[in-house]
């Protein structure tokens, strides 16, 4: 082999490795990521549900999922859920995984997904959220509750 080439095949081993290294240290930092978006999950979804309170969304919702509401239209939602479902009595935990997506001029923003489980007085519901890692702390984006109670 000449001397170019064992140069050459130095460099390539040397980026196979250094490429082995970013995708495992991306690989572990999205793991932490998503460890800590269900810690919130678990943590959001009692504190909001167990009586319907506007209070503790407000402050866990995204400054998207602020604006999108009009005035009055969040107040209907959760009498709606309240006289629905009535109070929390059984927090079932969540399942999910956080990503990374990253645009076109390199910026990345984290996103989480989590379905949550949880029985009421008047019948289970499952409960989903998106969240966004806002300022370095995770909002939720969208907030979803699907239950049987609502399609009788």
């Amino acid at each position: 082999m000449t001397k170019i080439g064992k140069v050459v095949a130095v460099l390539f081993v040397l980026l196979w490795i250094l490429t082995g290294y970013l995708l495992y240290d991306r690989f572990k930092a999205s793991e932490g990521i998503g460890i800590g978006s269900q810690a919130y999950v678990d943590v959001a979804v009692p504190a909001i549900v167990y009586e319907w309170s506007q209070a503790e969304f407000g402050f866990r919702a995204s400054r998207k999922l602020h604006d999108s509401f009009k005035a009055n239209e969040l107040d209907a939602l959760f009498i709606k859920m309240k006289n629905g479902l009535g109070k929390m009595t059984k927090y079932r935990g969540s399942a999910g995984d956080a990503t990374v997506h990253r645009n076109d001029t390199g910026a990345e923003t984290i996103y989480a997904k989590y379905l949550a489980k949880a029985d009421f007085e008047k019948g289970d519901a499952d409960i989903t959220m998106t969240l966004v890692l806002e300022d370095g702390k995770w909002k939720i984006n969208q907030f979803f509750v699907d239950s049987s109670v609502f399609s009788k």
